[in-house]
């Protein structure tokens, strides 16, 4: 249970509110409240205020059916330490004579002793696993004193940030009352052992939450949004309590809790889930068209269809956690289930009443009793599956596709906020000691990041070549990685391969004698990262290999590896290595030893902020003196170029023409306006006229409709008429069909008893004959006697 929160968007604050909170989770509502402060309750004042700030760098994938999701954040824990001891932080003498004598300079730690130091003991609370190991270290800021207070040589006050780093998988309880257009939110919960009073956990006013949304892996299923909303709650703490008058309190932990936003797209459930249910149950409505004297086979077919919807209702629902509630998709199928439920009852009834009373003579007539009821069963079912999917269609845009909607403002608001944000705090962006994680769609940097660690690769130094770091740079305290190298083989005057490290991240400086390769070191630079050698023929191939005494080499690359510690470069992983390689027939790119197109790397180093086709990423040789002898007016259009100044010129250009343009529409307006004026005053004219015209034809049309009243009052007589005339002769024409039923069956008897007549007339004939034969024979042997 959640016993209290504070919804807000990131970057903005506001007021502690009470909300009861049931049995299951209720998300942050994110509603934006214009605060310039943070109240804290009376009884916690003396707690530390821990300022959180979280990204996520990347956002894995999102499993439904097990509730969790897979995610790479980073997040910053800051607070202040006052009159901190600086000799207890084991810096040495460079980070501590800037942090005595720079204002608002911080060094790097990359661990603070417990014993001395207080941490507030962070950790996330809905993490299911962690892959790999976080990273974790410290920045010391100074913070700068106001008049009335002094620092001393070993205690300032200061502002202590932890860094963290972790790739992991996230529980997250989602809610899928509106499946499959739902809005799911995919919260990292932040706590720390220490208890309420101790500390507090919020969000930070001053660098907001972020979101890489580019480094999504499931945009085909879900779509995330920008912004990025924050709760701060306290969780409870079960197995701990204090004896405190003569009671048993529970103690409570800060947590907060920092949530982005992601949409399911529903395309897919729509089509293969919706869609398919609606045609099964559409299918049902068609065996209306069998005769209701064939139950059995309206019968079998309904069954059929309704076995159909409940086997894939349960494929369906394998791709959904077993849940104690309905999402829309699970209402949808149970309603058309239960349609095809009453459908088959409908079928047995009509099947009944067809048995009891039959009537084979009339069954299949149109006028039929039973037909007539089953037609008006068909229009009434239908008519209800009709009314249910448009309460569905207004419910679903009222409630979940409100809530998409309510989501798309927030982004709007968060996109407006994060503007003002950036152009109030400009200077916070250009600080070089803030790792911070942005959109790959914006560029901050014109160079890509550079490291000074030792690469696990075999070195070999070119001769009479070193590259010197210019080692007055600070260079941003940022994660140790491999760091930066440039590999060169057969290029040019680099016969062998040739590792050139290591870099700084600010300035680096190419020295040697002449004839050492220097030219050739920047040639190779153009060669994978600029157009100069875009377009090669063979010969040019050729002539960029190197030439050897005794042969030529028969193949040339140039490989670039980047530090992509920060995941600037939309790839997972710490270095990232650029390739092209060249030889009689081929010139191939390859981005971490695989081919690829020349189009795949341009747009990977544009995302990163570098522009091929800018002229001056790459100064080349010459340049400078060419802008030292230039006049002033060249030199200034350079450098305004450069500056990108300029830009501003071509939009203020571009801002004339348009106001010159919308100064003439305006002119042609005006016109079409006094055109629009003078054609209203004759419409006025012909309003009055409509007026009259309408008057008149509504009596018209009241006179049309008294006369039709009229002749329909008459035709519903004549219709009554006639009506009482057919059921005069439709009683008739019974009372002479029974008359003929009853002559017919006086016939057939009639017909039976000369049948029976004949057949002992028969019977009779062949008696008189027997005995006419009896009676011959009699008189002969009477004669004989007589005779005798």
């Amino acid at each position: 249970m959640f016993h209290s929160k504070v919804s807000q968007h990131s970057g903005e604050s506001n007021e502690p509110k009470t909300a009861q909170r049931d049995f299951s989770r209720k998300k942050s509502s994110s509603i934006v409240v214009n605060n310039p402060g943070l109240t804290l309750p009376a009884k916690k004042t003396n707690a530390r205020v821990v300022r959180i700030r979280l990204a996520f760098i990347h956002i894995g994938e999102i499993d439904t059916l097990n509730e969790k999701y897979q995610a790479d954040v980073y997040y910053e824990a800051r607070w202040t330490e006052k009159r901190m001891n600086l000799n207890t932080l084991n810096l040495n003498p460079q980070d501590q004579q800037r942090l005595l004598v720079g204002d608002n300079s911080s060094v790097r730690v990359n661990e603070l002793n417990p014993l001395v130091h207080w941490s507030p003991q962070l950790f996330i609370e809905n993490g299911i696993g962690q892959i790999g190991e976080q990273d974790k270290w410290f920045t010391i800021k100074k913070i700068t004193p106001r008049p009335d207070q002094v620092s001393t040589s070993v205690s300032m006050n200061v502002e202590v940030c932890e860094h963290r780093r972790l790739k992991g998988v996230f529980w997250e309880k989602l809610e899928l009352n509106h499946f499959p257009a739902d809005v799911q939110e995919l919260t990292i919960s932040i706590t720390s052992h220490h208890h309420v009073e101790d500390c507090i956990l919020v969000q930070d006013e001053h660098f907001r939450s972020i979101i890489n949304r580019e480094a999504f892996f499931d945009q085909q299923e879900w779509s995330l949004y920008e912004h990025v909303a924050t709760e701060i709650r306290e969780s409870n703490e079960e197995y701990s309590f204090d004896d405190e008058n003569s009671s048993l309190r529970q103690r409570k932990h800060p947590v907060l809790a920092v949530a982005c936003r992601a949409a399911r797209r529903p395309g897919y459930y729509y089509w293969n889930g919706f869609c398919l249910i609606f045609l099964i149950t559409v299918c049902a409505f068609c065996i209306f068209s069998i005769s209701p004297d064939l139950p059995q086979s309206r019968l079998q077919i309904t069954c059929t269809l309704l076995l159909t919807s409940v086997t894939f209702r349960w494929v369906v629902n394998r791709s959904l956690p077993q849940i104690s509630y309905l999402t829309t998709l699970d209402i949808y199928a149970i309603i058309s289930i239960m349609i095809l439920v009453v459908l088959c009852v409908w079928h047995s009834i009509i099947a009944s009443l067809n048995f009891l009373h039959p009537n084979p003579a009339r069954l299949l007539q149109p006028k039929n009793y039973y037909v007539i009821m089953d037609r008006y069963v068909f229009y009434g079912l239908f008519g209800v599956y009709a009314i249910i999917h448009i309460v569905m269609f207004i419910w679903l845009f009222s409630v979940p596709y409100k809530r998409r909607r309510e989501m798309n403002y927030l982004d709007r608001e968060y996109a407006a906020n994060k503007h003002i944000h950036l152009e109030t705090r400009q200077s916070r962006y250009d600080s070089k000691y803030d790792l911070s994680f942005r959109r790959t769609s914006a560029t901050f940097l014109d160079t890509l990041p550079l490291s000074t660690m030792k690469p696990t690769r075999q070195r070999r130094s070119s001769d009479g070549i070193s590259v010197i770091p210019n080692t007055t740079t600070v260079v941003p305290i940022q994660e140790e990685t491999n760091g930066v190298r440039v590999i060169i083989q057969g290029f040019r005057s680099y016969r062998d391969e040739t590792v050139f490290e290591p870099f700084s991240q600010r300035y680096n400086i190419i020295v040697g004698r002449n004839g050492c390769g220097k030219s050739n070191f920047f040639f190779a630079i153009q060669f994978v990262l600029s157009d100069e050698f875009s377009n090669l023929s063979a010969e040019g191939r050729y002539n960029l290999m190197h030439e050897g005494i005794n042969s030529r080499a028969l193949n040339a690359y140039v490989e670039i590896i980047f530090d992509n510690s920060d995941s600037r470069i939309m790839i997972d992983k710490a270095e990232v290595a650029v390739r092209r390689q060249i030889s009689g027939k081929k010139d191939n790119y390859f981005l971490d030893r695989k081919v690829v197109n020349k189009t795949d790397i341009i747009n990977m180093l544009e995302g990163a902020g570098f522009s091929r086709s800018n002229p001056y990423y790459i100064v080349k040789q010459g340049k400078i003196t060419q802008m030292a002898t230039a006049p002033d007016a060249n030199r200034l259009q350079l450098l305004r170029e450069v500056a990108g100044t300029k830009v501003y010129d071509e939009k203020k250009q571009e801002s004339e023409a348009i106001l010159a343009e919308t100064e003439e529409r305006r002119k042609k307006i005006a016109d079409l306006l006094k055109a629009i004026e003078e054609r209203l005053l004759s419409l006025e004219t012909e309003k009055e006229e409509l007026k009259q015209y309408q008057k008149w034809d509504r009596s018209k049309r009241g006179l049309e409709c008294a006369i039709c009243t009229a002749e329909c009052e008459d035709a519903k007589k004549r219709i009554d008429e006639i009506v009482a005339r057919m059921n005069g002769a439709t009683q008739k024409v019974e009372q002479l069909e029974s008359d003929r039923l009853t002559v017919t069956e006086l016939i057939q008897q009639t017909m039976d008893s000369i049948t029976e007549l004949k057949q002992r007339l028969q019977t009779q004939q062949i008696e008189r004959e027997t005995l006419i034969v009896d009676n011959k024979d009699n008189f002969q042997r009477k004669a004989q006697i007589e005779l005798e």
